[in-house]
Parts: structure tokens; sequence; C-alpha cells
């Protein structure tokens, strides 16, 4: 069953059916001129060479005169042509140096207010950068006072803590109260002070 549905249907063509085969087609015949073209990129120096010959060859055939005045008039021709190319030469250096003062003034009037812009973007920069500094400053102070506050209240805490444990201890275990350091008085003293000078 597996067979007979992967069948394929036959093909039908609308040509007619023949047993002839077309064969190849014979490339066009290249033009005189592509043929020319393609023997001078062969053979360029002896193109060259025919070409110095025939230019001989005609000059030997024309008149003496004739030469004379068709070189004279080709000569008035160039010289024509170069007074012209020159004219026009120096009219275009002319509207070049023109477009050149134009382009630098233009280019100076923008450089210029570059600069001032610049230079005012700096100022604003600047000023922001000192109201920036100041308010670091001044939040910096505030946090250090605050820590140091801190730090007093919680190390004189911790003093008294000290001085109620080892007062506890004393009456449990009974030894004396030891006499309290240099340091310790110092400590003490101060927190005094400072209870003063804050009432």
């Amino acid at each position: 069953m597996a067979t007979e549905s992967n069948k394929t249907p036959p093909q039908t063509s609308t040509a007619p059916a023949t047993n002839i085969v077309s064969l190849p087609q014979k490339p066009p015949e290249p033009r005189a001129s592509d043929k020319a073209i393609a023997w001078v990129k062969r053979h360029p120096v002896m193109a060259i060479a025919g070409g110095v010959a025939v230019g001989v060859a005609v000059s030997a055939l024309l008149p003496r005169r004739a030469g004379r005045k068709v070189a004279n008039r080709a000569m008035n021709i160039a010289e024509l042509a170069a007074t012209s190319s020159m004219m026009l030469g120096r009219s275009a250096v002319d509207k070049a140096e023109d477009f050149g003062e134009g382009t630098r003034r233009k280019a100076g009037l923008l450089a210029g207010r570059a600069e001032r812009l610049g230079e005012a973007a700096a100022d604003r920069a600047e000023r922001a950068g000192a109201a920036a500094l100041g308010t670091a400053s001044v939040l910096a102070s505030s946090a250090r006072h605050r820590a140091e506050r801190l730090g007093d209240a919680a190390a004189h805490r911790a003093s008294k803590f000290t001085h109620a444990a080892l007062d506890q201890s004393t009456k449990l275990i009974g030894y004396p109260k030891p006499a309290p350091t240099f340091a310790e008085r110092i400590i003490e003293k101060a927190g005094e002070i400072r209870g003063r000078i804050r009432s």
C-alpha cells in the first residue's frame, strides 16, 4: 500500500513530442570595430608603428606649402586654445580666491562663535562644580559632626556601662573598686565639660 501512494503522476508536456535535439547555436560574428580593437590590444607596438608610417606617407604625399599652411593653421588654433584656456584659468582662479576668502571669513566667524559658546559652557560647568563642591562640603561637615556626636554619646554610654558593671562586680565579688586610670579620668572630665557646654 505504501508503494501505491508514493507513485508520481506522469509529466505531460505541451510541446509536440519529437526526437530532434537542438544543437548549440553559433556565436554571432564580432563586428569589425571589435576585431580592430582586439588586434590593437594584442599588438600595441605594431599599431603605433603603423600610425607613424601612415603619418609619414601622408606628409610625403602632401606638397610642402600645404603642410606649412596646415601647420600654421594648427599653430594658430593651438595658440587660440591656449589663450582662451589661460583666460578661463585666470577667471577660475579669481573665483576660487573669492570663494576662499568668503569661506575663510565664515570659518572665522564660526570659530569665534564656537569659542564664545565653549567659554560660556566652561563658566557654567565651573559654577555648577563650585556649587556641587560647596554642597558636598556642607553635607560632609554635617555628617562628620553627627558622627562625632554619636561616637561621643556611644563612648560615654559604654564608659557608664563599664563603670556600672565594674561597680556591680565589685559589690558581688567583694573586691575593692580599682582606682580609675589617667585616661578614664580625662574621659570623665571631658564628658562633664561637654555636658556643661551643651546645657
